[in-house]
């Protein structure tokens, strides 16, 4: 069983951060999810995309982000951005 949570703080309008990101950064790279547990490390590929209109846009926006003033659409944006994110645990 797990539980989701986003973190930190308040994330109200802004969305948050996802396991998605480009395979390496280029922009004709496919998104993947990547998954980290205790033991293992897994890319896999998006099954279900919910991308606004003209993204993913590239350039260094190599990291998948949910707005929820958007109705929860997906955007690129570079990695480095500060933003709440989702987390999946054991529970």
């Amino acid at each position: 069983m797990s539980s989701i949570e986003l973190v930190p703080g308040n994330c109200d309008g802004y969305g948050f951060w996802t396991a998605g990101q480009r395979v390496n950064g280029t922009l004709e790279a496919a998104f993947v999810w990547k998954l980290i547990t205790s033991n293992d490390y897994q890319e896999l590929p998006l099954d279900y995309t919910f991308w606004l209109a003209g993204e993913p846009s590239g350039g260094n926006e190599a990291c998948l982000h949910v707005w929820q003033i958007r109705q929860y659409e997906w955007n690129d944006a570079p990695c480095t951005s500060s933003m709440c994110y989702v987390c999946e645990i054991d529970i």
